[in-house]
């Protein structure tokens, strides 16, 4: 009785064995082929839309840069492989194949030019990284002329010595008077308005799980200090 037990118990487990073996043989392997792409060199960066960049020189703000018309917030990184998309910095995902065969690049004078379903968008960098291409992009043209505010690292801003995290992401916010930027400290998320040489944050309350609502009470204010160095 004990040997047909044991006999059955091992039968048992033999047919487990082989049942995995042949769901292991049946599985298919990961196909990439839809999003598999092959980029010369001189193509790879981040580029941003053209509508973004311009809105942002012309207004010195972010948040109207984000949401320019018709894509502001499209973000595209061509690497070697593979051809990334992001919509404000929360919704990634990689273009199949026959949509970048359409891609179509060209050289503007010192500037490169991917051109897509009728929309423009411009190199930035020739790093696919765009997070850490975007920030120092972006905050030395807004902050252009203050010497009280410094870039301290790729995400990161001093503001007379308080240091700030630039945050990327523009949809998850409410407020009633369009705000140039997002920034957070070590505390809080705050909105930030630019007006005249002066610089106002105010905190962003949690709404819901998802939102926070700008407070009406300015929780700091900086008076900017203009550079005055002649251009050169």
């Amino acid at each position: 009785m004990k040997k047909t037990v044991l006999l059955i118990t091992a039968l048992f487990a033999l047919l487990v064995a082989l049942g995995s073996c042949e769901k292991k043989k049946n599985t298919p392997a990961y196909d990439n082929s839809l999003w598999a792409v092959e980029m010369e060199e001189q193509y790879v960066g981040t580029y941003l839309p053209k509508e973004f960049i311009d809105t942002l020189c012309t207004t010195k703000s972010y948040v109207k840069a984000m949401r320019s018309e018709p894509n502001g917030n499209h973000i595209i990184a061509v690497e070697k492989n593979i051809v990334y998309a992001n919509d404000d910095y929360y919704d990634q995902y990689a273009y199949r194949k026959e949509y970048v065969e359409n891609f179509v690049f060209e050289s503007d004078g010192d500037e490169m030019v991917l051109t897509y379903e009728g929309k423009k968008y411009v190199r930035i960098s020739d790093s696919p990284d765009y997070y850490r291409a975007m920030t120092p992009f972006v905050l030395n043209i807004m902050f252009a002329g203050y010497k009280d505010i410094k870039i301290t690292s790729y995400n990161k801003i001093e503001i007379q010595g308080e240091e700030y995290k630039f945050l990327h992401s523009i949809g998850f916010y409410e407020y009633d008077i369009l705000p140039e930027l997002f920034l957070a400290d070590s505390e809080s998320q705050y909105s930030c308005r630019i007006h005249d040489g002066k610089m106002e944050l105010r905190k962003l309350e949690e709404k819901s799980l998802v939102t926070k609502k700008e407070s009406e009470e300015i929780a700091k204010f900086f008076i900017l200090t203009e550079d005055e160095t002649p251009a050169l």
